[in-house]
């Protein structure tokens, strides 16, 4: 049976080589000049491949760069690479517009190979390049002057030279309009030691070993241009003086890039200070301008950014340090003030009827309280007034804090501002005042007891007839009533209200027999028409602001 069988297979093999097509041969596309010269490569035939041949020596770097591919290889349909004679590949595979850096193994003859994708067909044009050895731009002075690297071959990359301390901080900025092109810092092992920078950017680095460094610049591709350097070495940590903590300015000057300066104070365990520095964000923006205060034995106390006002608590007594240190090559003068803060203010004991009380909060850094005593459950009204300028709208803070020291709001007020609450604990509560930064000034406080029940107003006219509301409680709430049927329509207005009323200083609403509200809030000079859902008795309540007292006119008529 096996005799039978082997002629038919052989005869459908044959049938199937002589149907399935054969494959162009690769296209030579003649030589491939080393020294930029464009050469088109064009593969015509579908299936095919073509390449380009060159002359190599052992060891030698080449860089090819890709363009002009037809649109019809968009960005990876098709690649190429560099082959030995024998097909041998010697390069990582490029593409449409790929650069691709290589260095030949051996000497003798290569190939760049041209392999579109599937049946498409088309051109792309290879620029070929021997690369130069590194190119050595000599040394970079770490005083600043300036040092230009200039690389005109493509491929090629560059360095200067300086000889670096073990543990010194060094500082190295580039600048250049080329928008391509990478730089870095070897040390004297030849080992990377900082993270690959590009364009225009700082380096700040601590040099790990005292030795031979390099900046190496390495443009993108064939990328050719200049990059101008230019370096400082740290220099001691220069000295602003002693700093007097009375609100004496203390001018602090950081002249050198990478530098740090340092001033002191004395100060004792337990002494509460605030410093403050002026002008730092006019010179070195907002989050440039680091600074650190350290204690007497060296261990850091705090850190801050920009010009802030920090207060420290301090642990020990002795001389402290505050270090100012700028990023990257930022250099300037800045003021810096300290004050040893007071004791919190007492302001005194509020009587519940309003009577004002007054702070003068005159030291940089000092808070102040006042209090007042109240039972659980009574309803309190707390408004501050007559801010100075000074705290502007948020500058000084304030909150209610309950009788066993927790804080029943959870939020703080600012300035002229106004809570009421029922308190929760029976016992003394504080008001307690915190002036943000080093900005003093006055604030007035009042406090108010308030009656448990809205104050009854009696009867709502529906006739027209105007009602003059009378406010005289600070705090407490007012309704009036009228009684209509479902589906009538009413028309309710006011008008003429006492002038600490206007810019919604008092809201008025109208409430169904239901409790639901019918209405949207009103502000006082208001006129609006609704329907009425229910049958029964309405309400209309009115709600002043924080302390506020006065009059107001209201008018009802059916429609």
């Amino acid at each position: 049976m096996r005799r039978f069988l082997l002629p038919a297979i052989a005869a459908l093999l044959l049938s199937a080589a002589t149907a399935a097509p054969a494959l162009a041969a690769d296209v030579n596309a003649g030589a491939q000049p080393l020294d930029g010269t464009a050469k088109v490569i064009t593969v015509a035939t579908a299936n095919n491949t073509a390449y380009t041949t060159f002359t190599g020596t052992a060891n030698q770097r080449l860089i090819i760069q890709a363009s002009n591919a037809s649109p019809v290889f968009g960005c990876c349909s098709i690649s190429w690479w560099v082959a030995k004679a024998d097909g041998t590949r010697v390069s990582s595979s490029g593409w449409a517009t790929a650069a691709v850096e290589t260095t030949l193994p051996t000497a003798g003859s290569y190939k760049i190979v041209v392999d579109p994708d599937a049946t498409l067909t088309g051109s792309i044009t290879l620029r070929a390049w021997t690369v130069a050895a590194d190119l050595d731009a000599g040394p970079i002075a770490l005083t600043g002057a300036q040092k230009t690297v200039t690389i005109t071959n493509p491929g090629r990359s560059a360095f200067a030279t300086f000889t670096g301390t073990a543990n010194r901080r060094l500082v190295v900025k580039a600048t250049t309009a080329l928008t391509s092109v990478a730089w870095r810092l070897h040390g004297p092992d030849g080992a990377q030691v900082s993270w690959t920078l590009r364009e225009s950017a700082v380096l700040e680095v601590v040099l790990p070993a005292t030795g031979a460094y390099k900046i190496v610049v390495d443009p993108d591709g064939t990328l050719t241009g200049s990059l101008t350097l230019a370096a400082w070495d740290e220099k001691p940590q220069a000295d602003a003086g002693p700093l007097t903590l009375g609100g004496t300015p203390r001018t602090v000057t950081i002249g050198w890039p990478g530098g740090t300066t340092a001033t002191t104070f004395t100060g004792t365990a337990g002494q509460r200070v605030i410093l403050e520095t002026t002008g730092g964000e006019d010179v070195f923006g907002c989050c440039w301008l680091y600074w650190k205060v350290f204690g007497p034995d060296g261990a850091l106390i705090s850190q801050h950014i920009g010009d802030t006002a920090p207060e420290l608590t301090l642990t020990k007594t002795g001389t402290h340090k505050v270090v100012f240190d700028p990023e990257e090559v930022r250099t300037g003068s800045l003021t810096l003030r300290g004050w040893v803060v007071p004791a919190d203010l007492n302001g005194g004991a509020h009587v519940l009827t309003g009577a004002p009380r007054t702070l003068a909060l005159n030291a940089p850094g000092q808070n102040g309280y006042t209090t007042f005593s109240a039972t659980a459950g009574q309803h309190i009204l707390i408004e501050t007034s007559q801010a100075s300028p000074a705290f502007g709208c948020c500058d000084l803070r304030w909150k209610l804090v309950a009788p066993d020291g927790s804080t029943p709001l959870a939020w703080l007020r600012s300035n002229n501002n106004n809570i009421q609450l029922r308190v929760p604990q029976t016992g003394t509560y504080k008001v307690v005042f915190d002036p943000q930064g080093t900005v003093v000034g006055s604030i007035t406080a009042q406090v108010w007891t308030v009656a448990a029940t809205d104050l009854d107003l009696g009867a709502m006219p529906l006739n027209g007839t105007a009602k003059v509301i009378n406010l005289t409680e600070p705090g407490r709430n007012a309704f009036l009533t009228f009684n209509a049927t479902a589906g009538s329509r009413v028309r309710i207005g006011s008008s003429d209200a006492s002038p600490q009323f206007q810019r919604a200083a008092l809201l008025w609403r109208v409430f169904g027999p239901d409790g639901k509200q019918i209405e949207l809030n009103q502000w006082v000079d208001w006129t609006t028409d609704f329907a009425l859902p229910l049958t029964g008795t309405y309400k209309i309540t009115l709600d002043a602001t924080g302390g506020l007292t006065g009059t107001l006119t209201l008018r009802a008529s059916p429609l």
